[in-house]
């Protein structure tokens, strides 16, 4: 069902103000993210040349979803742009809101020279699948994503220095012995390996 012309949906560049409607819609998409939060995210995605966000908007709900697109520049694949989320409330889905973002999102790719456009979803996100499928995506690959928490490994790397060469004591961990059995469980060369790759 698309949008009644009574209730048009409005395509428009996300502004500042609406980091709490965003953060909230986030939520249902698994993210929950405090309006502080994500206003500072914000600032920054808009702020960003490679990069958009789009919200969909109706007179009566106001701001009923995003989309973030952005371009990075790959090696491996000619240039392209990636829908890195979209989002419609779930109270007005199957109304047009989510076509309308994804639309604006590949016009916004299409005059920065992008020669496609890909998209990550959850393997448990069937209706979105669906979704990408009947608007001309195709299912090219499944794969496992890491990822790691580059702040957490530099703290962890300090920590292990300190402990390794004899200037604290394992009280300064601070009582996480999770904490604890990872750095003593490595050895210099493997700690080591892992700062250097993420400082590179």
């Amino acid at each position: 069902m698309m949008a009644s012309k009574k209730n048009p949906v409005k395509i428009r560049q996300a502004r500042q103000g609406d980091a709490t409607r965003i953060g909230e819609l986030s939520g249902q998409l698994g993210y929950p993210t405090p309006t502080r939060e994500m206003a500072a995210r914000l600032k920054l995605v808009r702020k960003e040349k490679n990069g958009a966000c789009f919200v969909a908007e109706t007179r009566e709900h106001g701001v009923v979803g995003w989309a973030h697109v952005s371009v990075t520049p790959l090696l491996e694949v000619e240039r392209r742009a990636e829908l890195n989320g979209l989002v419609v409330d779930e109270r007005v889905r199957s109304r047009g809101a989510g076509g309308s973002l994804l639309q604006a999102a590949e016009e916004w790719a299409r005059n920065r020279r992008c020669r496609g456009m890909s998209v990550r979803s959850n393997v448990l996100r069937e209706r979105a699948h669906g979704f990408y499928q009947r608007h001309g995506y195709e299912h090219y690959k499944t794969q496992k994503a890491f990822r790691e928490a580059l702040d957490c490994a530099l703290r962890l790397w300090s920590k292990w220095l300190a402990l390794h060469s004899g200037r604290c004591e394992e009280s300064l961990f601070g009582g996480n012995p999770r904490e604890e059995r990872f750095l003593t469980s490595q050895t210099p060369f493997g700690m080591t390996g892992r700062f250097i790759a993420h400082r590179l």
